[in-house]
């Protein structure tokens, strides 16, 4: 990239997809970095040099081949048309699997917090003398309850 810069060019990649098209063979192509086409690129580089989103989707849909077009994980994959499905079912397994992950860690951690809190506030109620305020716990079960409640680590319902 040396060259282009001394060129004024700092993203060739307008000239790289135009020597793609010229090919008569189907390519998988990934670019990297997505989001510097998606908004400008940041400081130092010009942004009147680098494409936008349009114009690099338009490159990669113009000529002979026919490509699907994606955004997936800061990466444009252009893939042939034959390859659309398995791209899909990819990417929506892929998502599937990060957000059943973010779901289990987003409730784990709410539980936590949760149980973490209404632990802290009993301690904080015994500390204080509070105890004494009547609760919605039977009576039978008070002891064993709070001992239950203060001493045993917290551990998530799956």
């Amino acid at each position: 990239m040396g060259d282009e810069l001394s060129r004024g060019v700092e993203c060739p990649i307008i000239d790289e997809l135009q020597a793609i098209s010229t090919s008569p063979f189907d390519h998988f192509i990934l670019i990297d970095d997505a989001r510097l086409f998606l908004s400008p690129p940041p400081n130092p580089f010009d942004a009147n040099l680098w494409p936008t989103i349009d114009v690099l989707f338009a490159h990669l849909l113009q000529g002979g081949h026919s490509y699907y077009v994606t955004i997936f994980d800061d990466v444009i994959y252009a893939v042939p048309a034959e390859a659309t499905s398995m791209m899909r079912r990819w990417m929506q397994d892929e998502n599937t699997r990060r957000w059943r992950g973010h779901l289990a860690a987003r409730s784990r951690s709410d539980f936590v917090r949760g149980v973490d809190l209404v632990r802290e506030g009993t301690r904080s109620m015994l500390r204080h003398g509070l105890w004494r305020l009547k609760c919605a716990v039977p009576k039978s079960l008070k002891p064993q309850w709070l001992k239950q409640l203060l001493t045993k680590r917290t551990r998530p319902i799956t």
